[in-house]
């Protein structure tokens, strides 16, 4: 006999993809969708931390891919092709053994991250940390409720609010 369980075992989301379904949604300012989004991982039980975890990596991607952009080589093109992403900006980056880490997986993914990257100043983006840590401290020392800290941050970041309005 199949259960919904057997079911939901074998075709239902995992914790990866739901958090990666998370960040698109995110990045594309998607507020409805992101706070469904947020909504359903903590229903599955993914903890605020590891939701803010993720949301810091992302974070700290972009602000790096950020930066070199601004840096003078290579130099970086606001609507660059994919095809010039890959045939000379990336390889030109690849250079720099420091950056090869950050710099791994497929390089069309990696093309969209610098493109999304490309539409945040870094202040915006520091930004975006500190207010992703004033949320851990508060989800660390604060009676809060974690769904609230959590919806609170993501509607600040999105609707441009320049500080977490729930402090401790």
């Amino acid at each position: 006999k199949i259960t919904l369980e057997d079911i939901e075992a074998m075709v239902g989301r995992s914790r990866e993809d739901a958090l990666y379904e998370l960040t698109d949604a995110f990045s594309k300012r998607q507020l409805g969708k992101s706070l469904v989004l947020l909504k359903r991982l903590q229903e599955q039980g993914v903890h605020g931390l590891a939701i803010l975890s993720t949301m810091r990596n992302f974070i700290r991607k972009l602000l790096v891919y950020r930066s070199l952009q601004m840096a003078p080589s290579p130099p970086w093109q606001k609507g660059m092709t994919a095809k010039d992403f890959q045939g000379s900006y990336l390889p030109a980056l690849k250079n720099n053994e420091e950056w090869e880490d950050l710099l791994g997986g497929h390089p069309y993914a990696l093309y969209k991250s610098f493109t999304k990257a490309s539409e945040y100043s870094c202040p915006h983006l520091k930004g975006w940390l500190a207010m992703i840590l004033k949320a851990e401290f508060n989800l660390k020392g604060s009676a809060v409720a974690q769904e609230i800290v959590l919806e609170e941050l993501f509607i600040s970041m999105l609707k441009g609010s320049p500080k977490l309005p729930i402090q401790l």
